[in-house]
């Protein structure tokens, strides 16, 4: 895996893009980087990814991840959420995008979500 362009650095005080109490869009979307064309993906599958992301990847790619976006080993995000991790295609032009939101469970099945980053990834060759 091979990390490209950069839209979005991860922060510690960026607010949340997503809250189930708050009646707000359930979907959060971007440009492309390369065609503009509108990306789009779901918060309920950036909370349904937190526990389980990394059983996606191989070890190494695991680590390249965590140095990439700067996740604490700890497995926290900058503010403290845990980390969720999707790849997201554009369905225009077929670029491929990996965003990394923190997932924080405030109280039982109340869910805060944070797009801490999204990067470009080079398609396999």
């Amino acid at each position: 895996m091979r990390f490209l362009r950069r839209l979005l650095e991860p922060s510690y005080s960026r607010q949340a893009d997503f809250d189930s109490l708050d009646e707000r869009e359930a979907h959060y979307s971007f440009l492309c980087l390369n065609c503009s064309n509108k990306v789009s993906f779901s918060f309920a599958d950036a909370i349904r990814h937190h526990n389980s992301w990394a059983d996606e990847f191989d070890r190494k790619t695991v680590k390249l991840i965590y140095d990439y976006f700067g996740m604490k080993l700890l497995g926290e995000s900058p503010d403290g959420g845990s980390p969720s991790i999707l790849m997201i295609d554009c369905k225009a032009c077929h670029t491929r995008f990996m965003v990394y939101a923190s997932v924080a469970e405030t109280s039982n099945l109340i869910h805060r979500v944070v797009i801490q980053s999204i990067a470009e990834i080079a398609q396999p060759e």
